[in-house]
Formats: C-alpha cells, structure tokens, sequence
C-alpha cells in the first residue's frame, strides 16, 4: 500500500479514538514506524492529511452519478463519518469541510436546475448565482446541525434540504432572476 494512503488511513483510526488536537506528524510516523521525511513527502501537515481525506471522499461521491439518490449518498457519508467531520469542526478547520460541502451540492443543484425546464432562460453568471445560494445554504444547514448536534438524522436533515431546493423554490428563484434582468 501507498505511503500517502497508510498516512490517511492511520489519521483517520486515530480521529475515531482520540481528538485531533492530540494528533501530531510525531505520532503518525510513530505509530506507522515510518520517518518524518515520508510523511513530507506526501503532505506539508496534518491538515494537509484531512484535506487529502475531504478530496478522496468528494472524489468518490462525485464519481457516482448525480440523480435524485445524490442527497441521500451525500448525507449518509457524512452520517457514517461523523466522528471526523464532528473533529474537524471541533479543531476550527470548518472552511475544510464547508469547501468539500459546497464541491458535492453545487453539483447536485446543478442537476436539480437542468431539469427545470425555466432555467435555459439564466445566463451562466445567474445559474452561478442561483447554485452558489442554494449550495451555501445547505452546507451552513449542515454544518450548523454537525458542530450542534451530537448525531446527524439523515432522513431529517434530507426532509429540511429537500424543502429548501424543492422545484418551486428554484423555480422562484429563477423567476426572480428573469424579472430582475427585465426591470434593467
């Protein structure tokens, strides 16, 4: 096995028993017996590690094709990894995970856009905008429920999401964009 993988894989059995302020370069390399120059030699820290981890993970989700089942994949990742976000929250390293949140729902809203039939009117700048407010809002949801809570309800969080980016609101969001471009 890779060296980098070994690395990721020791970080993540370590978050799962211990918090990650405790986690050091020293105890990884420790604990792997592996010097500190490999560790260099595939990461700058570790936050260089979970940073890694997040791509990994949205690389994996993202590679599955985005349907109606993408929400509920999304949500049960994070349910069944949540020890290390509720770490990574915990140790101020939020904007990590609210920039791995943002990666996978832009490309759900994406999806859930191109279906609505309203949207081919927008110009690529207003389906931006349209994306960015909805993919922001479900992760600041999100990541209000992990640093809150201390277990994550996929079917609740899923019923609050889906109110939230429902055919009706996008397609009002839309309308609101087509009579703002009429009035100038």
């Amino acid at each position: 096995m890779k060296s980098d993988l070994v690395i990721k894989n020791r970080l993540l059995k370590d978050i799962s028993q211990r918090s990650l302020d405790s986690i050091t370069v020293s105890s990884i390399c420790e604990e792997l017996k592996i010097k500190r120059q490999t560790f260099y030699y595939y990461f700058r820290d570790i936050y260089d590690v979970i940073e890694s981890i997040l791509d990994d993970y949205a690389q994996d989700l993202l590679d599955n094709e985005i349907s109606s089942l993408y929400l509920i994949r999304v949500l049960d990742f994070i349910e069944n990894n949540y020890q290390f976000f509720k770490e990574i929250f915990n140790s101020n390293l939020f904007d990590l995970v609210i920039k791995f949140l943002n990666n996978l729902f832009s490309k759900y809203i994406k999806f859930l856009l191109t279906n609505l039939k309203e949207s081919n009117t927008l110009s690529s700048l207003e389906l931006n905008e349209i994306i960015s407010y909805h993919t922001s809002g479900i992760s600041s949801y999100i990541y209000n429920e992990i640093s809150t809570k201390n277990t994550f309800n996929v079917s609740s969080i899923k019923e609050k999401i889906s109110i939230f980016v429902c055919d009706e609101i996008l397609l009002k969001n839309v309308k609101d964009f087509n009579e703002k471009r009429n009035k100038f």
